[in-house]
């Protein structure tokens, strides 16, 4: 055999090797970490709101005291978690009211000190309630591409959209009956 051959035909390999190694362009993407606060705090307001209807039903409540407790939960949410804008929907065969709490940015604050200056963003969360005797289905469009569709059922329906905006990304959390569709 020819050991001389052997040698140039490893060192190409070797070179070939190194020179693949060099060109290669390695492409990477870095991503925030997700927020899992925003389906913790939807999990907690459904579970919240579920005992308050179960309580409801099992005390024979009426549906507007019903209404009045979920109402209060829903206030105290939105309070407490002023970057995320709520949307609640309860009711029964009879009627379906949808309360919307939508933050908007109103100005800052600027304190001045002389040395340095501190600047704080006001947001004020504005309330909407909706109600309806007459539907079929809750849709609650986020965007113009975001549409999601809750089905009625016979008996009490509670259904609550998180959504946070940070930074320029944009979490939403929803019950899992809740199924996306393409806006018309």
């Amino acid at each position: 055999m020819n050991k001389k051959g052997q040698f140039f035909l490893v060192a190409a390999v070797v070179v070939i090797g190194l020179v693949a190694g060099l060109v290669t362009v390695y492409n990477t993407a870095k991503t925030s970490p997700e927020d899992l606060t925003i389906f913790d705090l939807s999990d907690e307001i459904d579970f919240e709101s579920a005992q308050v209807l179960d309580h409801g039903v099992y005390n024979e409540e009426d549906i507007t005291n019903t209404g009045q407790n979920i109402e209060e939960i829903s206030d105290f949410y939105s309070a407490a978690n002023p970057d995320s804008e709520l949307i609640v929907a309860y009711g029964n065969a009879d009627e379906v009211v949808v309360i919307v709490y939508q933050v908007s940015g109103s100005g800052e604050i600027t304190i001045d000190f002389g040395g340095g200056s501190s600047v704080t963003p006001v947001t004020t969360i504005t309330k909407s309630i909706y109600s309806s005797t007459s539907f079929n289905d809750i849709e609650i469009k986020l965007s113009e591409t975001t549409v999601y569709t809750f089905n009625l059922k016979p008996g009490q329906n509670f259904f609550v959209v998180l959504k946070k905006d940070k930074d320029d990304e944009t979490f939403v959390s929803v019950p899992e009956e809740g199924d996306p569709a393409d806006a018309n």
